[in-house]
């Protein structure tokens, strides 16, 4: 695995740690998402002490409360091949580049311990009951020492590819060479061809009672007389074992490319754990019983109950860059260097990250964007970089197992996905301009007629089919056939790179810029800044709630506004500093997730449930289209013709809002009075006006401004 450096739904109740607050403050508006963890460990050992060691690519860490935290012991080597205790708890480390060395857990430094092995790839290292160590090596084959490190000695020369695999309690070594599994009593003077004979190294691991347990592709093989006969105790197809672990209440663990299970007679019969369908690396057990489970380089997780339920921790949070839910309502999340993580439910317990593919069935490149089309297939965009292909990915396996869908795509960083009202899937790419698939991602072909640039950065799409296209310095681009041409919409919008777009249930646009939020009423014909002196920097997402409220997210954190924009206020508390804020999402149950370079985040509280009142006062006289508008008698306004007006006031004044018909006649007041400063609404009931175009005046002072409304019964 590669060595981290920053990692840096209809979702059951969520448990996150952290205690929810009576009402929204800035204290405690947001709470760490538990994750996504990345880190994961080859090697799990423990001392006299309890104290629990594990090997990580690099680097060795300790745990002093079971597993639950990690602090890093020695990171000094570029590549650790191989870990041990010995029974005096001293460190034996060996380096995939060569070299052997030692350290006193007492102090002191560590020591090379044989100069003649700085040549020779450190493969495996293995400590007797008598303290003989014994050492794998890639090309010179397996040597043992007996006065711990002084001098060393070859074995099991003359065997193809030797390596030492287990020994057993009573000093008996296995091992493993070309022609199959070998076995010494001797301490490895001579070895014996054993009769069970698998392909590869199969996973051996040795019981308190002397069982020895072999894994291989579909198949566990159970010893109960040193290795003499085997018999074959679970057979199951497209199952590919990897370690085990045995407990000292008699339990025994097997990780696998579908989980955990467990087996309580022995061997004789399995049952997965809490732990299922996901790629599970390497397993241990903590002097408390506690199970450690290694997910491949995407985090470590920690069961206090026989694998029952799990909780996440690791060396490192991941980067998250996307955010989606799936068919399942479930959170997904996209991280850099290409991982996807799902928060999986637990029964009575708190949900947990899980990564979503194996190392050959994943997406090249840091995940950029993430959709789904109405079956619940998922797609995903990602970047092009040094060792990475970028491009497009499907799963329909909720995210398991991806395609690459490379059939008229080039090898390119994709950064938006979305689908237009005829099913097409569009693709910004950041080289190639926009692509579309008319077979969902089978093929793919450009449609970039119009555009100034071919670096794309967000797509959108509303309610009437119109697709926007933000871009890299040439500014936002409006279609209105399906994407098949392009054309300027830049009228007052200032900034010349867009990176992301919204569209609210009013079919205002709102766009992320390099200097703020611009907002459209107009179905992007014409732009106004509307966070100017509250939002000055980098907005690289948004989420609109069902309750209008908007909420943006920045290079600085997260921004809320609940007048449609016309003023913001900053809701950071909880995440960490400096800490951009990449994608938003809000859940079925009403919880906003935010993703940072530090995992995801959480709101506190069920964002859309409570009455959330802004604390800042508006910047400006502002009268807002209507809505809706056109507006008529139908059902969903209780059989009458109404409209919602709203405006904004910067300071406390007299007001007067009237509506007049094209006449110039004055048909209604719906206010005369003093007002404080704020964001203020009203409905415009129309029983009994005429059909027809009317205009609707707001008076505050000496402030006026007028707007249009359309009645159509």
């Amino acid at each position: 695995m590669k060595r981290l450096t920053r990692f840096s739904f209809l979702v059951i109740s969520l448990c996150f740690a952290g205690k929810p607050d009576p009402a929204f403050s800035q204290t405690a508006f947001w709470e760490p998402g538990g994750g996504p963890f990345g880190g994961s460990f080859h090697m799990l050992v423990t001392n006299s002490r309890g104290e629990i060691f594990i090997q990580e690519w690099s680097a060795i860490f300790r745990s002093l409360d079971h597993g639950a935290t990690w602090t890093a012991v020695n990171q000094n080597f570029p590549s650790i091949g191989a870990f041990a205790i010995h029974h005096n708890d001293e460190f034996w480390i060996g380096l995939h580049d060569g070299g052997l060395f030692r350290y006193r857990d007492s102090g002191g430094n560590w020591t090379e311990v044989y100069a003649a092995l700085q040549q020779r790839r450190i493969l495996g290292i293995f400590i007797n009951p008598a303290g003989h160590i014994f050492v794998n090596t890639l090309d010179h084959g397996v040597l043992r020492s007996t006065d711990e490190g002084q001098t060393w000695t070859p074995i099991m020369t003359g065997l193809p590819s030797p390596v030492v695999l287990a020994i057993a309690p009573n000093g008996r070594l296995f091992g493993r060479t070309n022609d199959g599994l070998v076995s010494s009593v001797d301490n490895g003077d001579t070895w014996l061809m054993n009769s069970l004979n698998v392909f590869g190294v199969p996973p051996l691991a040795i019981n308190s009672a002397g069982h020895i347990f072999a894994g291989a592709f579909n198949v566990i093989y159970r010893s109960t007389d040193d290795g003499d006969t085997w018999s074959r105790v679970d057979s199951t197809f497209g199952r590919s074992y990897r370690d085990f672990a045995f407990a000292a209440s008699g339990e025994i663990y097997v990780s696998s490319n579908h989980g955990v299970f467990r087996s309580t007679d022995n061997g004789t019969t399995w049952k997965p754990t809490g732990l299922s369908d996901v790629e599970v690396d390497k397993l241990g057990i903590s002097a408390r019983g506690h199970l450690l489970a290694s997910l491949s380089g995407r985090g470590i997780l920690r069961s206090k109950d026989k694998g029952e339920t799990w909780l996440a921790n690791g060396l490192g949070t991941f980067d998250v860059l996307a955010l989606m839910i799936n068919r399942n309502g479930q959170l997904l999340a996209g991280a850099r260097g290409g991982s996807i993580f799902r928060l999986a439910p637990q029964r009575n317990h708190a949900p947990i990250w899980l990564p979503q593919f194996t190392s050959s069935e994943g997406v090249s490149g840091s995940i950029l964007t993430l959709a789904k089309n109405p079956r619940g297939e998922i797609f995903a965009g990602a970047t092009r970089s040094f060792g990475y292909r970028g491009g497009v990915y499907r799963s329909a396996d909720n995210g398991r197992r991806w395609q690459a869908l490379t059939n008229g795509m080039p090898s390119t960083s994709v950064r938006a996905l979305v689908f237009n009202a005829n099913g097409d899937l569009l693709a910004g790419t950041r080289t190639g301009g926009v692509y579309i698939s008319a077979d969902n991602g089978d093929h793919w072909q450009p449609s970039n007629t119009g555009l100034r640039t071919m670096d794309m950065r967000a797509l959108a799409i509303n309610a009437r089919g119109d697709i926007f296209a933000g871009t890299q310095n040439a500014g936002l681009f409006r279609s209105d056939d399906h994407g098949a041409s392009w054309s300027p919409v830049n009228n007052g919008l200032a900034d010349t790179t867009v990176y992301t777009v919204a569209i609210n249930s009013r079919g205002w646009l709102f766009a992320g810029t390099p200097h703020g939020v611009f907002r459209s009423a107009d179905n992007g014909d014409s732009w106004q800044a509307v966070s100017a002196g509250q939002i000055d920097h980098f907005v690289y997402c948004f989420a609109i709630t069902p309750n209008h409220h908007i909420f943006a997210g920045t290079v600085a954190g997260v921004y809320r506004s609940v007048d449609h924009g016309d003023h913001w206020e900053a809701v950071s508390a909880g995440l960490p500093a400096n800490g951009a804020v990449q994608s938003l999402v809000l859940d079925a149950n009403g919880y906003l997730f935010a993703a940072t370079p530090f995992g995801v985040f959480r709101s506190v509280q069920v964002i859309t449930h409570v009455d959330e009142t802004s604390t800042a006062t508006p910047q400006r006289f502002y009268l807002a289209p209507n809505y809706p508008n056109p507006f008529s008698q139908i059902p969903r306004f209780a059989g009458n013709p109404s409209t919602t007006i709203e405006f904004s006031l910067p300071r406390a004044s007299k007001v007067t809002l009237k509506i007049f018909n094209l006449a110039g006649a004055e048909v209604a007041t719906l206010i005369a009075r003093d007002m404080p400063a704020g964001a203020h609404r009203v409905k415009w009931e129309a029983n009994g006006m005429a059909n027809g175009l009317y205009f609707y005046k707001l008076t505050a002072g000496e402030l006026t401004q007028t707007r249009k409304a359309l009645l159509v019964k």
